[in-house]
């Protein structure tokens, strides 16, 4: 199974998002653009790749141990239930309050000249955000394999641009009224893992494990 470490969007920070695509969406007439579901909105902190289903049990395993102390897990994590997760207080163990963050610009990667991707810029705690990521990322690659390079740009993916539909000289013309706007905040609580699965009009995924920070 594909799979990946995500980040869930909150409420709000969601609405935003679909707003903006709904928003795009209306300018897109000849269908240039594959606009992300709402379920698939999310931060990528990881990507595990093809992960046999006998080494989920230790990814959930390693993610918690992550969260709780914020920093590399230990080598061989202590079996946890990933039915009844649940973290200690006792350490140091990630809070929603250590991360605020917001939906800042609208961007095209790699260029406005050469777009292949439209994505929301994430911007507040960045570095501990990335603290995080290189975390996981870390911690995971001790069980599997992790796609991910050395780099990390924390965004939400909106859209993807269609083979075959580029250039589309359109799309850098309808940015500009996002550039200027209130950005959207929030604190995220928690961290999952998803399953991945290419259908038709593109991937799916499928949450497998939820891993809640704590409040406060």
């Amino acid at each position: 199974m594909r799979l990946f470490v995500a980040m869930p969007l909150t409420q709000d920070a969601l609405a935003r998002a679909q707003a903006t695509i709904a928003a795009l969406r209306t300018a897109d007439t000849d269908g240039d653009i594959r606009w992300v579901r709402p379920e698939g909105l999310h931060i990528t902190l990881a990507f595990l790749g093809q992960v046999p289903p006998e080494a989920v049990p230790p990814v959930i395993d390693a993610l918690a141990e992550v969260i709780r102390h914020d920093r590399n897990p230990i080598s061989t994590p202590s079996p946890l239930d990933v039915n009844t997760l649940r973290f200690s207080p006792d350490g140091h163990t990630l809070r929603s309050r250590d991360l605020a963050l917001t939906l800042d610009a609208v961007e095209l990667f790699p260029s406005p000249q050469h777009p292949q991707v439209i994505w929301y810029r994430v911007g507040g705690s960045t570095a501990t955000l990335a603290r995080l990521a290189y975390a996981v990322r870390a911690s995971l690659s001790e069980i599997t394999p992790i796609t991910d390079g050395s780099s990390f740009r924390p965004h939400v993916t909106l859209g993807r641009v269609r083979s075959g539909k580029r250039p589309v000289p359109w799309l850098p013309e309808a940015l500009p009224e996002y550039d200027n706007r209130t950005p959207a905040s929030w604190n995220p609580d928690g961290i999952e893992l998803w399953r991945s699965e290419m259908g038709v009009g593109g991937s799916r995924y499928e949450p497998l494990a939820r891993l809640p920070f704590l409040e406060g």
